[in-house]
C-alpha cells in the first residue's frame, strides 16, 4: 500500500501498527520497510489499545493535512475490526484477544473527529466481513455494515468485503510463466523488507462492495 501511495504522489503517509505479538526483529523489519518504501515523509506509529489509536488519529497534525486515504489490514467481524490475536503455538487454538483492548467496534467510529478527514475520503477495508450485515450487533445499530457506519460518519466512500478475506497469496506468484515464478522465488529469498506482490482478496472470488454516505 505504501508503494502504491507513493506512486500516486501522496506526500505524507502515516502507518499505524498494533503493538501486539511482534518480535524485535519484526518491528525492525517494519521500520525498515517504512523508510525504504515510504521515504522521509512516511511516519510510523504503534498503539497498544484502541484508545491510543483513536487519540493518535485525532491528532491536531491532521488539521491542515487532512486524511484523504485510509486502508485497514486486520482481522474483522461485521461489528468490529480486530487488530490483535492472542498467540498460541497451535494455529487451530488461536483465540481473539479476550481483553478486547485492540478491538475497534462500530461504536468507536463516532469518536474519530470528522474535521480531520477529507469529505472525499477513500477507505479500503481488507479485514473480513466489514461489508456484511448481521442480525445482532451488541446494541450498536442492528443490520448496518461496519463500512456503512464508517462512511456515514466520516463521509467519502469505502470498499469492503461481505465475506472473509484471504491473505494467503499476497506474497505468492500466481503466474503460469516460469520466468516470473523464478523471479518471485529469488525475490522472496532476499533478506530485506519488501512489498507484497498482491493485496488480500475476497474468498471464492468475491468482489468489493462499495459504500457511500447516506
Amino acid at each position: 500500500k505504501i508503494v502504491e501511495l507513493r506512486k500516486k504522489g501522496k506526500k505524507s503517509i502515516h502507518w499505524y501498527v498494533a503493538d501486539h505479538g511482534w518480535s524485535k526483529a519484526d518491528m525492525q523489519a517494519i521500520e525498515e520497510a517504512a523508510y525504504e518504501y515510504g521515504g522521509a515523509e512516511t511516519y510510523l506509529y504503534t498503539f497498544k489499545n484502541v484508545k491510543s489509536l483513536i487519540k493518535q488519529l485525532n491528532s491536531k497534525k491532521y488539521k491542515k493535512d487532512k486524511i484523504k486515504s485510509f486502508a485497514i489490514f486486520a482481522h474483522g467481524e461485521p461489528f468490529r475490526i480486530m487488530f490483535g490475536y492472542n498467540h498460541t503455538e497451535e494455529v487451530d487454538n488461536q483465540i481473539y484477544d479476550t481483553k478486547g483492548k485492540l478491538d475497534f467496534y462500530s461504536k468507536h467510529i463516532k469518536k474519530l473527529k470528522k474535521k480531520y478527514y477529507s469529505k472525499k475520503l477513500s477507505t479500503t477495508f481488507y479485514s473480513c466481513r466489514a461489508g456484511a450485515r448481521i442480525k445482532y450487533d451488541y446494541n450498536m445499530n442492528f443490520n448496518i455494515p461496519f463500512a456503512q457506519k464508517w462512511v456515514d460518519h466520516l463521509k467519502g466512500s469505502a470498499k469492503a468485503y461481505e465475506g472473509r478475506t484471504n491473505y494467503a497469496k499476497i506474497n505468492a506468484s500466481t503466474s503460469k510463466d516460469y520466468f516470473w515464478r523464478f523471479v518471485n522465488a529469488v525475490r522472496n529469498r532476499i533478506n530485506r523488507p519488501k512489498p507484497s506482490n498482491y493485496y488480500p482478496v475476497g474468498q471464492e472470488g468475491e468482489k468489493f462492495k462499495i459504500f457511500r454516505a447516506k
